[in-house]
């Protein structure tokens, strides 16, 4: 393998950052060299293991062997990068094994890997695609979401501010149910409510309705009960957020 795949963001994950605190810059480092070393020594045959003589292992770093190991212990509960000692005589092996690396490999590994598998680097290419773009779609989702749930809050607050009888998560969750509200639907009509609030002149519930009336059909039905669906999974989660931020307050 020449390369692997190594994301600008790596330096933010979890577990690359509490190696980095435990073990200050030595984490980052030890982390990403053995992925490194096991990927110039890759095996097509079994893909992210490798077994090396600790010996030679370690003297690919500049820290202690102590060091070494309390880092690939770290590593190792966290499901990283998986590491098993053992002797064969007087000599000392460990075994290295990364889940992820398989994936994270170049495009000539990958497509020897997919002649041995059988499988044509165009199916993987095209399934590789489709992950990427339902990983987009599902961090937008929750992006969406996050921001409906903050105008419900909102719109909560202006109604207690002002006496009024109206809940905004009670006006969605009818359409919700029946699949007839997407997201973008919901904050279109929460956008509305929140920038005409101090000048509607009739109920809150009535207005929200028109303006829900009124986007709704602007929209594409198809397009609109297929992000319904996608909603529902989403909803659950906002109202069971809004009831525990509002628990004991009234």
């Amino acid at each position: 393998m020449k390369w692997f795949k190594h994301l600008v963001d790596s330096g933010d994950d979890p577990d690359i950052d509490g190696a980095v605190i435990l073990f200050g810059t030595d984490g980052y480092y030890v982390f990403f060299r053995t992925l490194e070393i096991m990927s110039r020594e890759f095996d097509y045959q079994n893909p992210g293991t490798n077994v090396f003589l600790w010996d030679f292992y370690r003297k690919k770093f500049r820290i202690s062997a102590r060091k070494l190991r309390k880092n690939l212990n770290f590593f190792n509960e966290k499901q990283r990068i998986f590491s098993r000692f053992f002797k064969k005589g007087r000599v000392e092996y460990v075994e290295l094994n990364c889940p992820k690396l398989k994936a994270l490999s170049d495009e000539h590994t990958r497509k020897v890997l997919a002649k041995l598998s059988g499988v044509s680097q165009e199916s993987v290419r095209n399934e590789s695609h489709t992950d990427n773009r339902q990983q987009i779609t599902d961090n937008r989702l929750l992006k969406t979401a996050k921001t409906l749930r903050g105008q419900i809050i909102e719109l909560n607050e202006k109604a207690k501010a002002s006496g009024v009888d109206f809940k905004a998560e009670a006006f969605f969750a009818p359409f919700i149910k029946k699949n007839d509200c997407s997201l973008e639907l919901a904050i279109e009509v929460s956008s509305a409510l929140l920038n005409g609030w101090e000048t509607i002149k009739t109920t809150p519930y009535a207005y929200a309705n028109g303006v829900y009336k009124n986007r709704k059909q602007n929209r594409n039905e198809r397009d609109s009960v297929e992000k319904a669906e996608a909603f529902k999974a989403q909803w659950a989660d906002i109202t069971n957020e809004i009831k525990q931020l509002t628990k004991g307050v009234g």
